[in-house]
């Protein structure tokens, strides 16, 4: 993973650019970057993960703000997870595995999978895309231009993947008036949209294997995205 400054990008067309290094965003980037594209990956925050991102408590202590798995239900998703296991990025969690579905978790946090999925890739971190624009490059082939929330140019990229929830998207799809189309999916997916919550507890070592369910009333805390 390159993660670099934005001004060493502006001179860059990059064949894809991706707003958001969440799980969407860094596995798009990993296959990608595997087929031979020049990917660039925009994310907010100050890390990749998304909602299966992980914060640091002490020097050797993290914890994870989002997923604790992913379920792989489709061959597909299996096999991706499955190779992150035999790369030790990721390992099967049997006690929450479903006949139907397999769970994976990250190693040795879930951040770890989307860190590894952006090794390819240049990654721009604590910067909201907020403009984006068509623009000509010097051989007349249109390209778009990403600016953030000041204005201020990101990149340049021939095509752009927004994968940051519905209405982050939606602001970044109004700017532009030829993704009308583009725009109202993005809104209709925002009246179903819902908040991240996560809590962080304490307690004494305890030898059960046990996974404790939480319902709606048990949450303490949430992320507003």
């Amino acid at each position: 993973m390159s993660t670099q400054t934005r001004d060493k990008n502006e001179a860059i067309i990059f064949d894809i650019a991706i707003v958001g290094a969440g799980l969407a965003g860094s596995l798009s980037a990993h296959l990608l970057s595997e087929s031979g594209y020049k990917v660039c990956v925009i994310e907010k925050g100050r890390g990749s993960g998304g909602r299966a991102s992980s914060k640091k408590i002490a020097d050797d202590i993290s914890c994870d703000l989002g997923a604790p798995f992913i379920y792989a239900h489709q061959p597909e998703s299996k096999e991706i997870l499955e190779k992150l296991v035999k790369e030790n990025i990721a390992a099967p969690w049997k006690q929450c595995s479903k006949p139907e579905a397999q769970a994976f978790v990250g190693v040795p946090k879930m951040s770890a999978i989307t860190r590894h999925w952006l090794n390819q890739s240049t990654f721009i971190t604590e910067t909201r895309v907020h403009h984006i624009e068509q623009v000509h490059s010097d051989n007349n082939q249109p390209t778009w231009l990403l600016r953030d929330d000041k204005y201020q140019k990101v990149v340049h990229a021939k095509k752009i993947i927004i994968t940051a929830p519905a209405p982050q998207a939606a602001m970044i799809l109004a700017t532009h008036a030829d993704l009308a189309v583009l725009l109202l999916r993005a809104n209709q997916a925002s009246k179903t949209y819902q908040s991240q919550w996560a809590m962080w507890l304490e307690a004494s070592s305890c030898d059960l294997n046990a996974l404790i369910e939480f319902n709606q009333a048990t949450y303490c805390s949430h992320d507003k995205r």
